[in-house]
């Protein structure tokens, strides 16, 4: 399941006080993350996001990702098996002048693709059949 969010950041959002939004999913497992940033970011926003207190895009703890006219992708395998299902996008903005859109793209799995032998696949197997 692809979960895709549009998220603006104003101008002139400190780093000491940045943009904070919960990205909610369903329960499963973040294959893939990505956030493209459009023609004109020339890497003013600066982006991570987290699972709780933990970073998870970029990894490192003081890391973030910042680009133009590029998406920054990465594989990952983030179990969310309790809720709540979501994972905490930071950012902030140090153009004076625009406010800056970037598209943040959350690409999950549902638990049952983890095993393809589970018997929740097995169900939805036979439903196809009849």
């Amino acid at each position: 399941m692809l979960f895709s969010y549009p998220v603006t950041i104003p101008h002139n959002t400190p780093k000491d006080n940045p943009l904070i939004q919960r990205l909610t999913i369903t329960r499963g497992v973040v294959r893939r993350i990505g956030i493209f940033f459009p023609f004109g970011c020339m890497g003013l926003v600066k982006c991570r996001i987290r699972y709780g207190d933990h970073p998870v895009f970029p990894a490192n703890i003081d890391g973030y990702v910042y680009s133009d006219n590029e998406t920054i992708e990465a594989e990952y395998f983030v179990y969310m098996n309790t809720p709540p299902y979501e994972l905490v996008f930071e950012a902030y903005n140090e153009d004076e002048v625009f406010d800056h859109t970037v598209n943040v793209r959350l690409n999950v799995l549902p638990l049952w693709a983890l095993n393809p032998f589970s018997n929740q696949m097995y169900e939805m197997m036979q439903e196809e059949i009849v």
